[in-house]
């Protein structure tokens, strides 16, 4: 009797983790086939059943991802990934506002990370169906911006291009003509409502791309724009550094930046982007004129302060030097460009001044000559 008692006791220990098992994989066939009737109301326009469906679906399927028997399954994390994504996609539908709190990162996060499971697990049976879920709702995207581009619609193609992009970023690809259009329609958009005034419409269409395709110089570019028409440098000083972030190579940007902080007369940062254009290109004769004008402008400046303190000031001498000191930096950029430019009347005569102030006697009356001679 004890022998039968104990195996008894043996089968059932065998038993219930199966039950349980079975338990929790029927949550995800519970989920599958909910999300099943989720697409068949879609296609029919029945919203509301495709609502219901797709919530209890995810109630299936985050039961299934709370347990550790179901936990790593690679079907749950496609299930679990299309549903949230889905789930988002109809709370951006009309009369859905109950599904707003989907609207969200974190259920776009818990998308890509599912579905990049189903992706990229090795062996996975569900890494097809990942691939080809995350690729038609691009194409999806991809093929309405193409219908809205054809009618004009420069700013609704450049946003549906912008999320086919986002989409595949859910496996982590890249959709690089998606960007592209992206780019390209989105500046053409934005810029056109600069043109009309229309500065507060343009900058939240410049955002909102930049959230789906981030860092892309010329959306950035157009925030810089927006910024500048407003007269807020601030603005632009923030959108200048995010656009060296995404092309650190690009002299211009430098060049602007340090044209934004002369604006805001902060001279000393307008030397350094300027310096940081000349060591990328140091024949980049805008910047030698910039620069040199710069500190020609912030010299003054100093000097005049110092005419401008009360006799005996001790202060008076250093700020004298000082300028003395930006007038001498002012030379090397202004000398360079004139060596290219060796008819420029107005840097000649700038040089002429320059020397004069320094006390350079006979260098500043060879560059006096050379811009009299100079019609």
């Amino acid at each position: 009797m004890k022998n039968t008692i104990k195996k008894g006791i043996c089968l059932a220990g065998l038993i219930l983790p199966a039950i349980q098992m079975n338990a929790q994989t029927a949550r995800i066939t519970d989920a599958a086939l909910k999300y099943q009737a989720y697409e068949l109301a879609m296609a029919k326009g029945n919203f509301e059943d495709a609502k219901s469906n797709l919530t209890a679906g995810r109630t299936f399927i985050n039961e299934a991802a709370l347990n550790e028997t179901t936990s790593t399954n690679t079907k749950m994390y496609y299930y679990r990934g299309v549903i949230h994504y889905s789930l988002m996609e109809l709370s951006m539908l009309p009369n859905n506002e109950d599904l707003a709190e989907f609207q969200s990162d974190s259920v776009f996060n818990i998308a890509k990370e599912c579905l990049t499971a189903a992706y990229t697990t090795p062996k996975s049976k569900q890494k097809s169906d990942a691939s080809d879920f995350v690729k038609n709702k691009s194409a999806q995207m991809f093929n309405m911006g193409l219908m809205m581009n054809e009618q004009k619609k420069k700013a609704e193609a450049a946003g549906l291009f912008a999320y086919a992009y986002k989409v595949q970023q859910l496996l982590g690809l890249e959709y690089e003509d998606a960007r592209k259009n992206t780019s390209i329609l989105g500046s053409q958009a934005i810029n056109g409502m600069i043109e009309r005034n229309q500065l507060d419409s343009a900058l939240n269409l410049a955002n909102a791309l930049d959230e789906l395709v981030p860092k892309d110089l010329d959306l950035i570019i157009a925030k810089i724009n927006i910024s500048l028409k407003k007269g807020d440098a601030k603005a632009a000083e923030k959108y200048l550094a995010d656009a060296i972030e995404a092309d650190p190579k690009n002299k211009q940007l430098y060049y602007f930046t340090a044209s934004n902080y002369y604006d805001l007369k902060e001279y000393e940062k307008a030397e350094n982007y300027l310096n940081k254009a000349l060591e990328i290109d140091p024949k980049y004769a805008d910047a030698q004129y910039q620069l040199g004008a710069i500190l020609v402008a912030w010299a003054g400046e100093t000097k005049t302060e110092a005419n401008n303190l009360k006799f005996g000031d001790p202060n008076y001498d250093v700020l004298v030097k000082k300028a003395d000191d930006i007038y001498k930096r002012a030379l090397i950029p202004l000398e360079q460009y004139i060596a290219v430019s060796p008819n420029d009347k107005t840097v000649l005569t700038i040089l002429f001044q320059i020397n004069k102030s320094i006390g350079n006697t006979e260098k500043a009356l060879e560059y006096k000559k050379r811009a009299d001679a100079i019609q």
